[in-house]
């Protein structure tokens, strides 16, 4: 009998091991703009988080030759090729809609072959809440003649990342 029980553990412990990672995707939400998203068409993550002082923006970006870290606090630092290029401020505020907002950011170039950029996207929740459209609206203070985008992006999860 002993035997029989060192034999059903043995089959028993991989099994409840290997059940533990296979619980699929997390369930998503309409939590408005709470939460993490991926960009569709690149390996573009961005997050909104609520705090005291409003929504704060989190963005990862890996490509090739860029991307993209930030502190959680709507600070980022963009690097090509292994070299900061960038450190971009992100502010987030909330049209009175509530299915909108207005991501402005402002670069400020490190090294002499970049120049300074500012640009506005608004970023709109589809119906449903699961998927946003973000469209570049403004560069350097100036409406753009048509909108850059929709970049689309779908949630990922209900929390910020």
């Amino acid at each position: 009998m002993a035997a029989l029980g060192r034999i059903t553990m043995g089959v028993l412990v991989p099994i409840v091991f290997l059940g533990i990672g296979c619980r699929g995707p997390e369930p998503v939400s309409d939590t408005g703009f709470i939460g993490t998203w991926q960009r569709v068409d690149s390996t573009s993550t961005i997050s909104f988080a609520r705090t005291e002082s409003g929504l704060v923006f989190d963005w990862i970006l890996d490509a090739d030759d860029r991307s993209v870290r930030c502190d959680g606090r709507g600070r980022c630092d963009e690097r090509f090729r292994g070299d900061k290029v960038y450190e971009w401020t992100f502010r987030a505020e909330v049209d009175t809609d509530g299915k909108s907002l207005r991501l402005a950011r402002e670069g400020t170039p490190i090294g002499a072959t970049t120049t300074p950029l500012t640009e506005v996207d608004r970023v709109e929740i589809r119906p449903g809440g699961l998927e946003l459209y973000a469209f570049t609206i403004e560069r350097d203070g100036a409406p753009l003649g048509a909108p850059n985008g929709p970049f689309r992006y779908r949630k990922i999860s209900d929390r910020p990342r």
